[in-house]
């Protein structure tokens, strides 16, 4: 495929070897430029917004600097070439098929609701002219799209597939979670991020997933993720509301009709969702709600049954003029009933009223570091998030060549081993330090006093010379302080990207936490285990961890929604051209990696680089490989799991159900991917 040219309005990829090297970073003042710096864009009323991207940089001093450029003298010697020399990015240099949509018509027809639990094969990249979304369920992508085809904005497609998802995939997201979300303004040219993450009741106790109480030290009850002590004050309404405010054109009630209109008539049951009641069955049944709804009359629901949800119809009808029916109306004293419910024995929530009432949209601009001198990969700027891991392991790994894969990556094709293996270790040392420091940045400072420091390309320099090539560590450790607990493994979890007419975009990751959360319903949707990702400990070894419980505190999580933009000549974000992100909880990075460096450094098209083999760190000490998602060479991951064997700690062979959705703004078309692990889909027009 033609190169496009630097200045093309639809692909803006310029050739970084026709400039010196530039510092990855992106300055406070270039993100402030973007983002509109002098006019506050709309805030909800009292959001918090936090901007550690706007501090200086971190004061090395003459030894610093002497170390960081011994560093980069180490990097270059120990992957053999100079960073000078790194290939240029190639996205869509080498594209699959890619299928024509319009009209927001199918593109994988009949996959969804094959009977078949496993992965689709032969999916295609989709390509629309005008707008495009990507969801994990076929039902909220063709309801997304509905709305951009009326004139809607992306705020308002990511509002009605939401609401849908809510409903079709109710064990991974819903009105009952939490989430992150950047959002693109093509006419402002301003990127917003948001954190909806759900936060502790103001009354939690550093031990609450211990024990019951300091009078009894007995574990919650029937346990931790069952009982109300893992529930946390939901955040996707007020989400939703904040994207709303800014950025929709549509009414809620316009945006919520696809999923009125289906929990009234009814929808089919998935594949996928009869396999996660199947999976939590046993916990399910222990809640009359989630029992009744289920497993109605003792049968559990199955593939190609008719599922009607009347309550979460009412739900979203006193939902019609805003979030505030949420947490201060009727909805919301359904859910406190439910997360202070003893029913069976449980141990209740710490939750009031007030908290509900309390919460908060945090808004801010996106945190983004430079890859390979050409574009600017952005996530939110919440410590609380991934997005810190994503950027850190990208920030280590363009100081590293990476060749592209030998073996073709539609249907599980694999990455090149020595590919595979650089970027597992440099996940491996942006999780070590995502575990010692990433923590809810009201609470805990982050390592000195700015959140960018962790990606300070100095820094980062030096963690990158940590790369051998010929062997592996066996756990990485943090660069700053010693290292605290790595993360739970996240199942309940979705993602959305969308571009609409306008060229506004939108990434957005939302989450339950486990499959059904807390097994927990309110107005017929499922409420969150997110306080789970808490320490269950508020000290390790006598010192305090950054991840504690505490009252109000946002909790720990991989999500990573991310967004990925064109540098102009003067260092500042151009145009976004790409929206990606995945569930997968502590996979979450892995994945993400994952896709950026198979569109960014090899050239592959959205489908082809969600089909590739998943590979990658999940944790500072464990690497693991996807089994079960058949080669093109038949080897079923066999081959990439012995090539890594040797250096280091064998890889693992484990399922990776990733659920990558991605949207790329390429040559005049948008051109969408959906993981072909799950049951999402591509529409547009």
């Amino acid at each position: 495929m033609t190169r496009p040219e630097p200045d093309s309005p639809h692909d803006p990829i310029g050739d970084p070897r026709d400039k010196p090297p530039a510092d990855p970073r992106v300055t406070p003042e270039q993100v402030g430029a973007h983002a509109g710096a002098g006019t506050p864009g709309p805030r909800r009323p009292g959001a918090v917004s936090r901007f550690f991207a706007r501090r200086s940089l971190l004061s090395l001093g003459a030894a610093g600097l002497a170390l960081i450029v011994v560093a980069s003298v180490v990097t270059a010697i120990v992957v053999n070439h100079k960073p000078g020399e790194l290939p240029a990015p190639q996205v869509m240099a080498s594209p699959g098929a890619v299928a024509e949509t319009s009209d927001c018509a199918p593109t994988a027809e009949g996959a969804a609701a094959s009977g078949d639990s496993g992965p689709r094969e032969g999916m295609e990249a989709a390509s629309a002219q005008n707008f495009a979304v990507s969801t994990a369920n076929p039902l909220a992508s063709e309801a997304a799209c509905r709305v951009l085809a009326s004139g809607g904005t992306a705020a308002d497609g990511l509002i009605a597939a939401q609401a849908v998802l809510g409903l079709v995939e109710p064990q991974s997201s819903g009105l009952g979670g939490g989430g992150f979300a950047m959002y693109h303004d093509a006419d402002d040219d301003k990127t917003t991020t948001y954190d909806g993450m759900e936060a502790a009741p103001g009354a939690a106790e550093p031990t609450d997933l211990a024990q019951v109480s300091s009078d009894d030290d007995g574990a919650p009850q029937p346990s931790v993720r069952a009982s109300g002590r893992s529930i946390g004050v939901p955040g996707i309404p007020a989400l939703l509301g904040a994207l709303h405010d800014d950025h929709g054109d549509k009414s809620w009630e316009e945006s919520f009709a696809p999923a009125t209109t289906l929990a009234d008539d009814g929808f089919e049951v998935s594949q996928r969702l009869e396999d996660a009641v199947r999976g939590a069955k046993d916990d399910l049944k222990e809640v009359d709600a989630a029992r009744d709804y289920l497993m109605p009359d003792g049968r559990r629901v199955r593939a190609g049954d008719t599922l009607r949800n009347p309550e979460y119809s009412a739900t979203l009808a006193a939902l019609a003029d805003g979030p505030d029916a949420f947490y201060s109306g009727e909805v919301g004293d359904a859910v406190l009933d439910s997360a202070r419910s003893e029913e069976g024995g449980r141990t209740p929530s710490r939750m009031e009223k007030s908290d509900l009432e309390d919460y908060e949209v945090r808004t801010g601009d996106p945190l983004c570091i430079r890859y390979r001198d050409a574009q600017l990969v952005c996530a939110p700027d919440a410590p609380e998030s991934g997005g810190t891991a994503v950027l850190s392991a990208l920030g280590m790994l363009q100081n590293v060549e990476l060749p592209a894969p030998e073996t073709p990556s539609d249907d599980g094709g694999d990455p090149a081993p020595e590919s595979a293996h650089l970027i597992s270790e440099a996940e491996r040392l942006a999780l070590a330090d995502r575990s010692a420091y990433s923590a809810d940045p009201t609470f805990v400072e982050p390592p000195e006093g700015e959140t960018f420091s962790l990606l300070d390309p100095g820094y980062l320099a030096q963690r990158a010379a940590l790369l051998d090539p010929e062997e592996s560590m066996d756990s990485a450790e943090p660069g700053k302080e010693p290292a605290t607990t790595d993360d739970k493994k996240e199942e309940g979890t979705s993602h959305i990207s969308i571009v609409d007419g306008d060229g506004n975009m939108a990434s957005m990751t939302t989450s339950l936490q486990s499959n059904f959360g807390s097994f927990h319903m309110a107005g017929g949707f499922f409420l969150n285990n997110h306080l789970e990702n808490f320490a269950t400990e508020p000290e390790k070894d006598g010192e305090p961890v950054a991840n504690a419980l505490a009252g109000g505190k946002r909790p720990r999580t991989a999500m990573a929604p991310t967004m990925v933009f064109s540098a102009r000549e003067d260092g500042s974000i151009g145009t976004p051209f790409l929206a990606t992100g995945s569930p997968g909880g502590s996979e979450i990075t892995s994945y993400v990696v994952k896709n950026l460096v198979a569109m960014l450094d090899w050239g592959m098209d959205p489908q082809s680089a969600a089909d590739l083999r998943n590979f990658g760190a999940v944790s500072r000490s464990e690497a693991i490989v996807e089994s079960g998602w058949g080669a093109t060479d038949g080897s079923d991951g066999d081959d990439l799991v012995d090539a890594l064997d040797g250096p280091g700690p064998d890889p693992k062979e484990s399922s990776m159900p990733s659920g990558t959705a991605t949207i790329l703004r390429h040559d005049g078309a948008l051109i969408g991917g959906a993981d072909p692990r799950r049951e999402g889909e591509v529409r547009g027009g």
